[in-house]
């Protein structure tokens, strides 16, 4: 470097100093983070307790209609297993805010919510049920579909999930004619 003349030398540096400026402007997306549940002390979570997710009980389901219109909501009156659902404090938590925002009438973001929920635990068939059944609602019946058979795939011997997981996805077969 040092046989290199001054000017070089000079250029060099100038390069090197713009290749700085222009790595250290670069951007990134605006990604705002979804707010993180409200596990404080006042929120009682036992963990000898185990809470259960809803599991969606489809009115009318010995009913069969001769079309889509003749379909009663998943949205009414749902009953809920008992069986268990997860240990995690912070899964727990999220249930309970989708549950809160599915509630608010947001489904979108109680999808994010239950999707956040499933990095933690991606091998819980009652989460991935429950968000099969929020795609369903938002008419997403493709994705429904999906996610109901990979909850079923996850669901080893809880015979109740599998037989929901089935029958959401008749649901989501019968609807396939109307689909356009």
């Amino acid at each position: 470097m040092k046989d290199m003349p001054h000017y070089r030398r000079a250029a060099l540096g100038w390069i090197v100093a713009v290749i700085a400026a222009m790595t250290g402007c670069a951007s990134t997306p605006d990604m705002t983070p979804l707010p993180t549940p409200d596990i404080s002390s006042s929120t009682q979570i036992d963990d000898s307790v185990r809470r259960p997710t809803p599991v969606y009980e489809f009115p009318g389901a010995g009913a069969q209609g001769d079309s889509a219109t003749d379909m009663e909501p998943l949205s009414k009156s749902p009953t809920y297993s008992n069986e268990t659902t997860s240990s995690s404090r912070t899964v727990l938590a999220l249930l309970d805010q989708a549950t809160r925002m599915e509630a608010a009438g947001n489904p979108e973001k109680a999808a994010a919510t239950l999707e956040r929920a499933l990095r933690i635990e991606p091998r819980n068939a009652r989460l991935w049920h429950r968000l099969a059944v929020i795609r369903y609602q938002q008419g997403q019946y493709t994705q429904a579909e999906s996610l109901a058979a990979k909850s079923s795939t996850l669901a080893q011997d809880d015979g109740e999930l599998k037989r929901k997981n089935a029958e959401l996805i008749e649901r989501v077969r019968q609807q396939r004619p109307y689909i356009r």
